[in-house]
């Protein structure tokens, strides 16, 4: 099986096997975890190495080499009304991790506690609300 690729990361080889796979090219990722658990070992293997079909090869090839453009908007959407600050009603809210906190406090106890809840905070007028406690996500 020829080597169409070399990546010197996880990540780089994982975007390449996703565009094999989207093209339907059967192919093979060697020393995916080795790399993983330890990365500077990626050097000395001269990466992770992406490996295809003799038959596959040139079609693997130069789906790799093509360059992907971003496609950015000419204007950025401002978001849903939801997303405004009920306060000052800007596009400035962000979110205040209360899992975060909680869990830096139970390592210290040792067992677990909950105090607090993530919050919506908006940047510009600093006015915050609770986001109410989901335990599964919506679908």
């Amino acid at each position: 099986m020829p080597i169409v690729g070399r990546f010197r990361d996880l990540a780089d080889a994982e975007v390449a096997s996703a565009t094999l796979d989207a093209a339907g090219i059967a192919h093979s990722l060697a020393d995916t975890y080795l790399v993983g658990v330890a990365c500077s070992y990626s050097t000395a293997l001269r990466g992770i190495r992406l490996s295809v079909d003799e038959a596959d090869a040139e079609e693997a090839r130069e789906l790799l080499s093509l360059t992907a453009a971003a496609e950015w908007p000419t204007e950025f959407d401002q978001g849903s009304s939801d997303e405004l600050c009920p306060v000052c009603h800007a596009h400035a809210l962000e979110l205040e991790s209360g899992p975060r906190k909680t869990l830096a406090l139970m390592t210290g106890v040792g067992f677990p506690v909950w105090f607090w809840r993530s919050r919506l905070r908006c940047r510009v007028c600093g006015a915050s609300r609770r986001i109410p406690l989901q335990f599964r996500p919506s679908s």
